[in-house]
């Protein structure tokens, strides 16, 4: 294929070397080959940055930055500003693609002439793949992009599986003071400046690892209580303005504070340590009134509002069967 536009894909790296040869070794080879990698070493302590040194030094489309320990939101942000790309990837550096993800991505943003596009993803977890099946849709409006974020409907919170015009998201950067739900406000707040954004669930390019001290599988803590609570809130506010919006946005929050429930249900020993914020929130969740919003929830999130309302643990208990 012609590889007309500059793609950068933003590597954030932290103490990844039993991983992140096989996720390089995915990026070199992608037959896109208009591409820059941008390697983000985040104060790695053990030999990723010397993989990543080995890889720069025979692939001129790879560029190296080393800096303190900061958090993966600093390493994306100092990423974004050395992005000369017209389009921007991100993947995370113990994950890896299958050789199209950029030209599948490429090909659907300009086919649809959307500014952000999404495929899916296969999850992997002890060696066991599943693809994750995923609504497809073509040149949907901002505002009809956004009730899909809201709802759950094809338009996920993960930057992973997306690729994101340049214009659009120049001058975002992510809020390095959260400590999760960083991505949920960074996917919001793009949504808000697209024209078009579309989404081909037939295709998996994806390879998303689960595994103990990934990055988006990190010991629940207070201030990660704290941001993803704190991330609901604002967007709430933010849409305060559109009534539709305002309506989704609300369920949105109440989604991701029963999100909060079914960590701390996880097991006994975080019910008490964060005892606190369970009854606090519990509390909030069993006020949600659902009947004027009725219309705009799908029967499967209904029905989990409803569980959550009686038993945040047994919502936990049917995710994992």
């Amino acid at each position: 294929m012609v590889d007309n536009e500059l793609i950068s894909i933003i590597v954030p790296v932290y103490n990844v070397e039993k991983y992140i040869a096989k996720c390089l070794d995915s990026l070199v080879n992608q037959t896109y080959l208009n591409i820059e990698i941008l390697l983000i070493d985040d104060g790695s302590t053990d030999k990723s940055l010397s993989i990543c040194k080995k890889y720069a030094a025979v692939d001129s489309r790879i560029k190296l930055f080393s800096k303190e320990n900061g958090g993966v939101s600093s390493a994306r942000n100092l990423g974004l500003l050395h992005v000369q790309g017209e389009y921007v990837v991100f993947v995370d550096s113990d994950d890896f693609v299958s050789p199209k993800y950029c030209e599948h991505l490429y090909q659907l943003t300009i086919s649809t002439k959307s500014e952000l596009a999404s495929v899916s993803r296969y999850n992997i977890l002890n060696e066991e793949v599943v693809k994750i099946s995923d609504l497809s849709f073509n040149q949907i409006t901002s505002d009809e992009a956004l009730r899909k974020f809201f709802l759950g409907e094809g338009i996920n919170c993960y930057l992973f599986s997306k690729i994101f015009k340049y214009e659009t998201i120049k001058g975002l950067q992510f809020d390095e003071s959260l400590e999760s739900a960083e991505d949920v406000l960074f996917i919001y707040q793009t949504l808000k400046n697209i024209n078009f954004a579309s989404m081909d669930g037939t295709v998996a390019d994806y390879f998303y690892i689960i595994r103990e001290g990934s990055l988006t599988n990190k010991r629940l803590t207070s201030s990660r209580i704290d941001s993803s609570i704190r991330v609901a809130e604002y967007i709430t506010r933010d849409c305060n303005s559109n009534k539709k919006l305002k309506m989704l946005s609300e369920i949105n929050e109440i989604s991701l504070k029963g999100e909060v429930l079914e960590w701390i249900s996880l097991n006994s020993e975080l019910r008490i340590e964060f005892e606190e914020y369970y009854n606090i929130i519990l509390r909030e969740v069993r006020k949600f009134k659902l009947f004027h919003k009725v219309q705009y929830l799908t029967l499967k999130k209904f029905i989990r509002l409803i569980l959550l309302k009686v038993s945040p643990r047994l919502v936990t208990i049917l995710k994992n069967k």
